[in-house]
């Protein structure tokens, strides 16, 4: 419950509502996966959770010659 409630940055906030804007167009246009897709994005906002929440994104540096 503490990781939903704090720590929300501007990142998080333009996340949930880029999918709170998705899943109004996902009701007007009657299409049920931008909707899911809309929902996904909304959570991952809650959780504060990305694609690349893993760690598996990370770039390795070089070592300088």
């Amino acid at each position: 419950m503490k990781r939903i409630l704090k720590g929300w940055n501007i990142f998080r906030i333009i996340r949930f509502i880029i999918g709170i804007i998705i899943i109004i167009a996902a009701v007007q246009m009657h299409i049920l996966m931008i909707g899911i897709l809309g929902a996904m994005v909304i959570v991952q906002a809650i959780v504060n959770t990305t694609c690349c929440d893993t760690g598996t994104c990370n770039v390795k540096k070089r070592n300088s010659l």
